[in-house]
């Protein structure tokens, strides 16, 4: 049976903190409301007057589930009944697996058959063209934007799917790519979207009959969002008085549950204008880098923060002086162990940066400020065929595709992609073999595999989509 696994050498002297406040706090479980339906595995919810944010404002929970839903492939079938494309089996959903299926003879009421029933090759063991689903977040107006979901198939085709509203930005964000772009992420199967100073994170979970809603949480001023996939916990920075805050969530059931809370303050800091943030998940460390608004002559700060189920714990913020006012876009590289960010440069214009992570906090920074790097506002990392770990940075004109060299300098990998489209951004799809990229003219899909033997940019699809749509962010999760 087919089963489904459900920057410390550099820190300022006295005058830069005065009378810092370090503050964390942990929750085991959090209160939840709302109806599951059994026709759609959906959870509806309902404000509850008697639960609160992280910060003491009311929240938004939905009902409180197990890591495996009823229903769901691999999961139990109580009632006897399964998603579509599953059967029940001895008290567990499985794949309904055609006869036929896996033989290489294409016969209804198959879609295509390989020759085999392994997933992730393009077709599905139950013999459909697979498909993973591309939910691009869209800015709006204050009170609502959309989130469409796009199906891209092994071929790199793409099709418009479905519509999902959710709360807006206020002000509207701008600018595809914009320095937002980690504001939707994937996380335990679903996709997470930080609706900016609407204050709200909405669950997102894509199946075959549109997008469901399965939960929302007021976190006000929320900015940015990570996830360690290991442990189920989402993450988000938000603002808070004189400095900023990291809430955590437990999201392993579908709902929000609240795991811990932790915020930096200090009375000289009038106010934060960024708070990038990333995840060091093998040594379980948080990574922020914030800024202070109001002085652009102000170096950025840098914060390591220790996190575990139910703990997070805020350090010493460092300040790196080479750093010229915030990143737009910050990454942890796990091999290399060490930090990359794109940002505002020397005069030259932007530049990359690359802070080696030590035990105790950052190493010596190096910057790269040449042509390649103009612009670039946006970073994701995806895993080359050679075993390098690269970049696909996005900003005004087009993608570029880079990885670290024999000189231990950050290289162009062939000539820009989508270079006459400005305000884009770059999500991989099937393994890191098709690269979508985002613009305010729709998308196009390329080869990454060919690219990286070849050096040349093969496209294998285009959607247009309005010139007045303006996509700001997306994430890639297999469709349900």
């Amino acid at each position: 049976m087919l089963r489904r696994s459900s920057l410390v050498a550099l820190l300022f002297a006295a005058g830069c903190f005065a009378e810092p406040s370090l503050e964390s706090t942990a929750t085991s479980g959090g209160s939840s409301s709302g109806s599951t339906t059994d026709e759609s595995e959906s959870v509806t919810t309902t404000p509850d007057p008697g639960s609160t944010g992280p910060d003491g404002s009311s929240s938004v929970t939905g009902s409180g589930t197990d890591e495996c839903l009823a229903g769901r492939i691999g999961c139990p079938c109580d009632d006897g009944t399964c998603e579509s494309d599953a059967v029940c089996i001895e008290g567990f959903c499985e794949l309904a697996i055609p006869v036929g299926c896996g033989d290489d003879q294409l016969a209804d009421p198959e879609e295509c058959d390989d020759g085999n029933n392994e997933p992730g090759d393009g077709c599905s063991p139950i013999c459909t063209l697979e498909r993973e689903c591309f939910l691009a977040h869209l800015g709006g107006p204050a009170e609502t934007s959309i989130v469409r979901t796009y199906s891209v198939f092994a071929d790199g085709t793409m099709s418009d799917f479905a519509s999902t509203e959710v709360p807006g930005h206020n002000p509207p964000l701008t600018g595809a790519g914009s320095e937002l772009s980690r504001a939707t992420i994937p996380c335990s199967g679903q996709v997470y979207v930080a609706s900016s100073t609407s204050g709200v994170i909405t669950g997102l979970r894509p199946g075959p009959d549109g997008v469901t809603i399965t939960d929302q949480v007021d976190v006000p001023a929320v900015r940015e969002l990570a996830c360690d996939a290991d442990l189920g916990l989402l993450f988000a920075t938000r603002f808070v008085d004189n400095g900023f805050a990291i809430d955590t969530f437990d999201v392993r059931g579908g709902t929000f549950v609240p795991d811990a809370t932790a915020q930096y303050t200090d009375p000289t800091i009038l106010a934060v204008r960024s708070a990038r943030l990333t995840l060091d998940r093998g040594s379980q460390r948080a990574l922020v880098n914030f800024v202070e608004d109001g002085s652009s002559s102000i170096p950025p700060f840098f914060v390591d923060a220790i996190y575990g189920p139910n703990s997070i714990t805020i350090g010493t913020p460092a300040v790196i002086p080479v750093l010229r006012n915030d990143l737009s876009a910050l990454l942890y590289v796990a091999p290399t162990e060490q930090l990359v960010g794109v940002g505002a440069g020397s005069p030259d214009g932007r530049a990359v940066y690359r802070l080696p992570l030590e035990k105790d906090g950052f190493g010596a920074v190096a910057v790269q400020t040449d042509e390649p790097w103009a612009d670039r506002r946006n970073i994701w990392p995806l895993r080359l065929s050679t075993g390098e770990i690269g970049f696909a940075m996005g900003g005004s004109t087009g993608v570029v595709l880079a990885a670290y060299g024999a000189t231990d300098e950050l290289e162009v990998r062939g000539e820009a992609v989508a270079a006459g489209l400005p305000g884009t951004f770059a999500r991989t799809a099937f393994n890191d073999s098709i690269l979508i990229v985002a613009s305010p003219v729709g998308f196009e899909t390329y080869d990454l595999t060919q690219q990286e033997k070849t050096g040349a940019w093969t496209m294998l699809s285009q959607l247009a989509e309005s010139a007045t749509d303006t996509f700001t962010s997306g994430a890639v999760v297999p469709c349900l």
